[in-house]
Parts: structure tokens; C-alpha cells; sequence
């Protein structure tokens, strides 16, 4: 979903950045980051420990 701030003092419409993310999807393990200032940032797991985890994936009915 687009969307858009406008500055009520000038008119001026600002758009965010775009969020840049890149996913390693590996047969064991897998590993997400996006960029932040031009810097990566792994996402870490559930407990803020790990960035690697293992990778699972569903086939549900």
C-alpha cells in the first residue's frame, strides 16, 4: 500500500523510502535482512538471539 505525507505548512508531498529486503532461503537454514542508511540489518529470531535459522516450509491443505 502507496503512501504519501503531505507538509501542511508548504504543500510539499513526501513518499517514504522504499523498503529494500533481501531473503536467503537456504535448504538448512535461512536469513533475513533490510537496508537501514544504507547498512543491512539482519532480522533476528523470535528470542533476539540468532539470525540464521533453520528453514521450514508448509504445504497445508
Amino acid at each position: 500500500m502507496a503512501t504519501i505525507s503531505i507538509n501542511l505548512k508548504d504543500g510539499s508531498i513526501e513518499q517514504p523510502k522504499p523498503l529494500i529486503v533481501g531473503i536467503d532461503l537456504g535448504t538448512t537454514n535461512s536469513l533475513v535482512a533490510y537496508m537501514k542508511d544504507g547498512q543491512p540489518i539482519c532480522i533476528k529470531d523470535e528470542h533476539g538471539k540468532h539470525t540464521l535459522v533453520p528453514s521450514v516450509v508448509l504445504f497445508a491443505e
